[in-house]
C-alpha cells in the first residue's frame, strides 16, 4: 500500500535528523529542538512499529524538557498537551508520575468557563486549546463528568454552521473539524449538533491550511489532518468522494521523506499532518464491511486515485488496476493496430491488407475507449502527431496502392543506388 510505502520514508527521515545533543526535533533539520516537533515525530515513529530507541530517546527529551519550557516561556497549555500526546501511544516507555502529574496540571489550567486558553487560566478561552485539551484527556481516561463544562463549553460555540477560530461568526471546515473530533466523545454521530457541520464537511474543497495567532508562533492548522477524522468519527462512508479526492490532493504533497507541506517545504509537522489524515483512514476501513473487491456503485464515483484506474465490468463488482498497467495495455494495443494500419508485417509477407485494415480498426477503437476513459494518462500532442502520420500512410496504402512495404523497398533501392553511384 502507498501509505505505508510513504510512512517508512518519513520514519527514516525522521531518525536522520534527531538532534544526536538532545535527541528532540525541531520542525526542519537545523532548527531548535521542540517540545511540539519532538511530540510530532515520536507519534510518527509509533505508527511504524519501529524505532523503539529513537521514540525512548524522544519522550526522555519531553520529559526533562517540559518544566524548562514551562518555567522559561509561560504556562503554555500546548506545551503540557502535545507533550502528552507524544507519551500516550507509549505509555509503557513513559514515566507515570510524568503523565499523572502534567495531566492533572491541564485539568487545573481549566478557565472558569471550564475551557481552555493558549496559557493555563488566561480566562480567555479558545477552540483549539479546548479541544485538544479534550481530546487528550479523554485518552488519558479521564471521566466525562470531570470534562463536561469542557464540551458543553464547546457545544455553545456553534454557529448554524458549524465552529470557527477566535469566536469569528464565519465557519471555519478546519475549526469545525477540530470541534466534531472533541465533541463526539460525548455525543452521537446522528446528534442534531453534527447536521449542519457535517455538509460543510462534505462539501470541502480545500485541503491546505489554516493561520491562527498563538503566544510566540503563527500556528498553522492542517484541514485534511482534522478534516479526515473527523468525517470518519461522524461515520461517513470511507468511499464518499470528499474523502477520495482529499487523499488525491495529499498524494501531490509525497516525496522522498515522506510528505512536504502545502506549500512546499519538508517538515516534521508535515509528516504528522499526513500520518494522522492517514491514520484516520485505516482505521476507517473495516475488513468486514469494506472488502476488496468494491460495489461499482460507490467505487465509480470515489476511486479516483492517481495510481490506480477504476474499471466497470458486467457484473455488480468492479476493480482497480495500476494506471502504468492500464498505459502499457493501452499502448500494446495501440503498437499492434498501428503495425496493422501501416502493413508494417508485410515485410514478412503475411495475409492481405484488407484483413490488416479490418484488425487495425478494431484495436484503435479498443484504443480509443481505453484513452476517453483516462484521458490525463497520454499526451494530447503525442496523439496528434501519431495519428497523422498513420492518416496519411493509410491513404496512400488504400488510395494509391502503395504499402508501406513498397515504400520500404523503394527507399531501399534509392539508397542502393546512390551507394552504387558513390562507389563509381
Amino acid at each position: 500500500m502507498g501509505y505505508y510505502k510513504q510512512l517508512n520514508k518519513s520514519a527514516e527521515w525522521l531518525v536522520s535528523i534527531q538532534n544526536q545533543t538532545n535527541f528532540g526535533w525541531g520542525l526542519s533539520p537545523g532548527q531548535g529542538t521542540s517540545i511540539v516537533n519532538t511530540a510530532e515525530a515520536v507519534y510518527v515513529l509509533s505508527q511504524t512499529q519501529s524505532y523503539h530507541t529513537e521514540i525512548k530517546k524522544g519522550i526522555d527529551f519531553i520529559q526533562s524538557r517540559l518544566q524548562i519550557s514551562i518555567d522559561k516561556q509561560g504556562n503554555r497549555t500546548r506545551y503540557v498537551f502535545f507533550a502528552l500526546l507524544g507519551l500516550i501511544d507509549n505509555l509503557d516507555k513513559s514515566d507515570v508520575n510524568f503523565v499523572n502529574k502534567w495531566s492533572e496540571w491541564l485539568i487545573k489550567a481549566r478557565n472558569k468557563d471550564g475551557a481552555w486558553g493558549h496559557e493555563a487560566n488566561d480566562e480567555q478561552s479558545l477552540l483549539f486549546p479546548t479541544c485538544m485539551s479534550l481530546i487528550i484527556l479523554h485518552r488519558l481516561n479521564y471521566k466525562i463528568q470531570e470534562l463536561e463544562t469542557g464540551y458543553n463549553w464547546l457545544a455553545s460555540k456553534v454557529t448554524d454552521l458549524g465552529w470557527s477560530f477566535g469566536g469569528s461568526n464565519q465557519p471555519s471546515t478546519t475549526a469545525t473539524a477540530i470541534a466534531i473530533c472533541a465533541l463526539r466523545n460525548v455525543r452521537d454521530a446522528d446528534d442534531p449538533i453534527f447536521e449542519k457541520p457535517k455538509i460543510i464537511l462534505l462539501q470541502n474543497e480545500r485541503w491546505a491550511t489554516e493561520r491562527e495567532d498563538h503566544p510566540g508562533t503563527l500556528w498553522e492548522h492542517s484541514s485534511y489532518m482534522w478534516i479526515f477524522p473527523a468525517m470518519f468519527k461522524l461515520e461517513i462512508d470511507p468511499y464518499n468522494k470528499t474523502i477520495a479526492e482529499g487523499v488525491r490532493h495529499i498524494n501531490e504533497y509525497n516525496c522522498n521523506h515522506g510528505w512536504k507541506e502545502p506549500s512546499g517545504g519538508v517538515t516534521v509537522r508535515g509528516q504528522f499532518w499526513a500520518v494522522v489524515a492517514f491514520e484516520a483512514v485505516h482505521m476507517a476501513f473495516d475488513p468486514a464491511i469494506h472488502p476488496y473487491r468494491i460495489e461499482s456503485s460507490i467505487a465509480q464515483s470515489a476511486l479516483r486515485e492517481p495510481e490506480y484506474v477504476n474499471i466497470r465490468v458486467h457484473s455488480s463488482w468492479s476493480m482497480i488496476i495500476p494506471s502504468k498497467v492500464y498505459r502499457l495495455f493501452t499502448y500494446s494495443l495501440l503498437t499492434v493496430s498501428f503495425i496493422a494500419f501501416l502493413g508494417i508485417h508485410r515485410l514478412a509477407n503475411l495475409l492481405n491488407r484488407w484483413f490488416d485494415f479490418g484488425v487495425a480498426i478494431i484495436f484503435f477503437v479498443a484504443v480509443y475507449f481505453l484513452v476517453q476513459k483516462r484521458k490525463t494518462l497520454f499526451s494530447n500532442s503525442f496523439w496528434g502527431y501519431l495519428f497523422t502520420i498513420v492518416a496519411v500512410l493509410s491513404f496512400i496504402d488504400l488510395v494509391f496502392d502503395y504499402s508501406v512495404k513498397q515504400i520500404f523497398e523503394f527507399i531501399t533501392e534509392k539508397i542502393n543506388q546512390w551507394s552504387i553511384n558513390q562507389q563509381k
